[in-house]
């Protein structure tokens, strides 16, 4: 279950997370949305700013759980397989414990 708030705490590019998303022991993709009209311009600018860097956003969810805030791209139509320019991907990543 995902929290109410997401505290991202970092960058990664999209080729970093490329390498994270091969390794992961489980994977599984959400979509966000605006929740308000009022969120809208938020939302647009957040997008665009991950995009035009070409990074994602990281929030730790547990030791080995992360979510990834990716903004439409290559790397979410190629490796996602999320179609379209309009919605920020929230992949969430499960490693397995270090040996």
């Amino acid at each position: 279950i995902l929290p109410v708030y997401l505290d991202c705490t970092a960058r990664t590019s999209l080729d970093m997370l490329a390498k994270h998303y091969y390794q992961a022991a489980g994977s599984w993709v959400v979509f966000f949305v605006p929740a308000t009209d009022a969120d809208i311009a938020f939302y647009s600018e957040f997008m665009n700013y991950l995009g035009e860097k070409q990074r994602a956003a990281v929030a730790k969810l547990d030791d080995r759980t992360t979510m990834f805030l990716v903004p439409p791209s290559d790397f979410s139509e190629k490796v996602l397989k999320v179609p379209g320019k309009l919605s920020i991907s929230g992949v969430v990543l499960r490693l397995d414990p270090p040996a």
